[in-house]
């Protein structure tokens, strides 16, 4: 029996299909204006979801985490708000070098590419409670295999959403990285020069009521 899918449902599931065929995947993606930005919210929340897993459910032997110290805050900024970053910079950075993406390409095409990642790092993390020590070298070899098999479907995806040689690519993603770092570092100057006039400010209030 031939169960047959709605458009809507076939669009969602589209993603899959870049594990199997990448290059014909993301160049009919570009070209026929498939890409699901529902699907890639849901990879992200996915993602996200993956982070807390492992931190939670690694298995006893093998984790060292506090479950008590869990800071969702943080895993959502090494998540979702890393992927936002990475998007934005590099759909600036690719504009600049006269890319052919769209800023909506960028984040589902990267969005595509992190199935893999997420993939193995819910195997490998369900593998450790039922592993002995001595296997735990196949669990890394699975979780770097995610990611080596992300990075490809990245560079992969990159280069057809941008018409790009494979040179261009991959100096697009060192661009990409280096925006985020200079992001980053902005960010956390803001936050920390904020954190000193607010500390100011709370002296100087204190030391009037206190006067008072």
């Amino acid at each position: 029996m031939k169960i047959q899918l709605s458009p809507n449902a076939k669009r969602l599931l589209s993603p899959l299909r870049v594990l199997i065929k990448p290059i014909d995947s993301f160049a009919e993606f570009k070209y026929k204006n498939g890409f699901s930005v529902g699907a890639s919210i849901i990879i992200l929340i996915l993602f996200f979801l993956s982070s807390i897993f492992e931190y939670l459910n690694t298995g006893p032997g093998f984790n060292n985490n506090n479950p008590n110290e869990l800071n969702l805050f943080i895993k959502l900024a090494s998540t979702v708000f890393l992927f936002i970053l990475w998007s934005v910079s590099n759909y600036l950075f690719c504009t600049l070098m006269d890319g052919k993406g769209f800023f909506k390409e960028v984040w589902c095409a990267s969005a595509y590419a992190l199935l893999p990642y997420i993939i193995m790092t819910f195997v490998s993390t369900a593998a450790t409670n039922v592993i002995i020590t001595e296997e735990y070298t196949f669990v890394v070899y699975a979780q770097a295999a995610g990611i080596i098999w992300s990075a490809v479907l990245l560079l992969i995806a990159l280069k057809s959403i941008h018409d790009y040689s494979m040179t261009q690519t991959v100096i697009s993603v060192l661009l990409s990285v280096l925006g985020i770092a200079v992001a980053i570092f902005i960010l956390l100057l803001t936050f920390t020069v904020y954190q000193q006039v607010f500390n100011i400010f709370r002296t100087i209030f204190n030391e009037i009521m206190f006067r008072l």
